[in-house]
């Protein structure tokens, strides 16, 4: 009897607890309803759990999902009071006045009350929430700046954590190591500064989101050393950029096998620094931006390594040297290096571009602001590239037909470059910039076949005025064709013949060439004004060439920064300085400094002799006296041997001595 008296009583405390549960729900619902405006429609009648986006178990309520419908007014205080909630999303609304206390809702496990007008959170919001795993906030800017609630720290079980825009500030808590479950943490655009939590080395995040920290004090943004990432093989998503990172320690990439996107763009307070060899390790990586973070020197020839790398951002750097050579194997679909701002200026990325005929993956590609030199190489390979920018360069040659007749090509920008030939046709729909450059005609048409096998043309006013025909190893003879020629260059060939005399304005060189005709050799010892003619400036050839040709044009140009003395010099910089080593061979660096480049085309010195050149090189970068001659600069690429020195208005000290009739001086005398 006592013990079914007692069964009895605690069925009857159970039911009286389990309505009272219920008519609470009732209550906190019915509270929900009033406060929302507009009244929602749907939420009517005294069966909260038949009302829409409301779930119930038992006839608790388990899930409350509202959809963004501009919904105003502030939530119930007791909200929390729902005991049995696990789901609650109200994002997207208009909802105002603080956020209501979640504490310890036990078994909630999704919050989503992002892009809302909540202005503050309550002390003790997010205690006790152990069973939750997914937050977020996003979008929340007009809430009072804050530090991430210190008792987020008890959601163990928390997987991802959305703060993005809710006016965070000062530094970040180092509370996760606590957070052992979390795997996403989005934190961008919000006011945290100084360094990064120590505890993030030993997280198991996989995606995180830091970048566009916009502090209220310009400079304050997350700064200090970039923490090491090293080892993290979860990592997969990391944006960091738009900070004032001022440092990457070695190592800082190693091991992150996972990874597949990673950006520290307009991280630009960095250190000068050079991609990493440990980020050949990402062999996952898909996507890196470092965009305007100080980068500079060569890129690293790791791209072999990295075999899923879709999307490659490195514009805006300090980026020098020759594109690598392992760019050839890679599956790079968008490749951006364009705008190269070295501290020196002509110091870019240079050399060719003939690597792109290789990446066949290739879609977007922006090499604009740049040294680049030589031709576009053949594309019909590229059979996906939809975008080419190569503006702002020193390219040359006559533009491809394989490119030209790119099926996939819709916008293609070639302007302030050199290039050559009949001026390009491209395919409708495509968006084609060709100003500022060198071609013989003002509108497409056929070349004649002879022209077409040049691998380059200059000309002036629709004429070829200038043949550069060096190092093509011609054989044969020279015959009368290009009378209205003002350049020729034969040197170092095989052609044989005699040479006939032309107008005073054409010049001809034609050094090295064994069997060509007796000619008049100008000493090289000359001096530094003078060029290596191998005749005098009346002399020109009166024959068509056999084989392969080159056409040129020379022009007076101005460099616009003073080059360090006794230093090595690019050929690039040099031809675009002269305009490919205009016959004046004067230039002006800064309206009051002159320089004169000495061109000397022999052939291949013995190592021996490099040595003693290098030597003298070396010598004459140190010393300086009022009464010797200044020795600026110098290159040495390929068959080109060049000496840049100060320009010396009187003529050298040979003109004088031994060619002072020739040049209409008078001799030198004991006086």
């Amino acid at each position: 009897m006592a013990t079914s008296t007692l069964q009895s009583l605690c069925f009857l405390l159970l039911f009286t607890l389990t309505s009272t549960a219920i008519a609470d729900d009732a209550t906190i619902m019915s509270k929900l309803a009033k406060a929302l405006s507009p009244t929602l429609s749907e939420w009517s009648g005294t069966n909260f759990c038949r009302w829409k986006g409301v779930r119930c178990a038992s006839n608790r309520v388990t899930s409350i999902n509202i959809a963004p419908q501009s919904l105003t007014e502030v939530l119930p205080s007791d909200l929390n009071s729902l005991s049995q909630l696990t789901s609650c999303s109200l994002q997207g609304n208009a909802l105002f006045g603080a956020l209501p206390s979640l504490a310890n809702l036990s078994m909630l496990e999704t919050v989503l009350l992002g892009g809302n007008n909540f202005t503050f959170i309550l002390e003790g919001c997010f205690q006790g929430l152990q069973s939750l795993r997914s937050l977020s906030l996003a979008d929340s800017r007009n809430l009072a700046p804050r530090v991430i609630p210190a008792d987020l720290a008890q959601a163990s079980n928390l997987v991802k954590l959305d703060l993005q825009g809710i006016n965070l500030n000062g530094t970040l808590l180092d509370i996760f190591d606590s957070l052992v479950s979390l795997k996403e943490l989005f934190l961008s655009y919000n006011n945290l500064t100084r360094s990064l939590p120590k505890s993030f080395a030993v997280s198991g995040i996989k995606k995180l989101w830091l970048n566009n920290q916009i502090p209220e004090f310009v400079g304050n943004a997350l700064s200090g050393a970039l923490p090491s990432r090293a080892n993290l093989p979860m990592l997969e998503t990391v944006f960091l950029g738009c900070n004032n990172f001022n440092f990457i320690p070695e190592g800082c990439f190693q091991g992150l096998r996972s990874l597949r996107s990673f950006s520290l763009a307009d991280s630009r307070n960095l250190a000068p620094w050079a991609i990493h060899a440990d980020m050949a390790q990402a062999s996952n990586l898909v996507k890196l931006d470092l965009q305007g973070t100080n980068l500079n020197g060569t890129l690293s020839d790791i791209f072999d390594y990295l075999v899923s790398l879709k999307e490659l951002f490195l514009f805006y750097n300090n980026l020098t040297g020759s594109l690598p050579k392992s760019f050839a194997v890679s599956g790079i679909k968008k490749l951006w290096l364009n705008n190269q701002i070295p501290e020196f200026m002509f110091r870019g990325l240079l050399g060719n571009i003939e690597i792109i005929a290789f990446m066949t993956n290739l879609s977007k590609v922006r090499l604009e602001m740049n040294f680049f030199t030589g031709p576009i190489p053949e594309s019909s390979n590229c059979i996906t590239l939809v975008e080419l920018i190569l503006s702002h360069n020193y390219l040359t040659g006559v533009i491809p037909s394989s490119l030209m007749s790119l099926l996939s090509l819709k916008k293609i920008s070639l302007d302030d470059n050199y290039f050559q030939g009949s001026y390009p046709s491209f395919g409708m729909g495509v968006k084609a910039n060709v100003d500022h450059n060198s071609f013989c005609t003002h509108e497409p048409q056929p070349l004649d076949g002879m022209v077409i096998i040049l691998v380059s043309i200059r000309c002036y006013e629709e004429n070829i005025t200038i043949l550069d025909l060096a190092n093509q190893n011609l054989s044969g003879t020279i015959s009368p064709a290009f009378a209205q020629l003002e350049i020729l260059d034969v040197s170092h060939n095989n052609l044989s013949g005699n040479i006939r005399k032309f107008s005073s304005e054409v010049k001809l060189y034609s050094n090295y060439n064994s069997f060509l005709g007796v000619s008049r050799t100008i000493p090289s010892s000359r001096g530094p004004n003078a060029r290596d003619f191998s005749l005098s400036p009346g002399w020109i050839t009166n024959n068509v060439l056999i084989g392969m040709v080159t056409i040129v044009v020379v022009v007076v140009n101005k460099m616009k920064k003073r080059i360090e003395s006794g230093g090595s010099m690019s050929i690039d910089i040099i031809r675009r300085a002269t305009k490919d080593f205009n016959e004046e061979n004067i230039v002006d660096l800064d309206n009051n400094w002159k320089i004169a480049v000495k061109r000397m085309k022999f052939n291949p010195l013995e190592s021996q002799q490099m040595n003693e050149l290098e030597a003298e090189i070396d010598f004459l970068s140190k010393v300086r006296h009022e009464h010797l001659l200044n020795f600026i600069g110098y290159c040495f690429e390929g068959q080109e041997k060049l000496l840049v020195y100060e320009y010396m208005a009187q003529g050298t000290l040979a003109q004088h001595l031994f060619f002072c009739s020739e040049n209409g001086r008078a001799p030198l005398t004991w006086n």
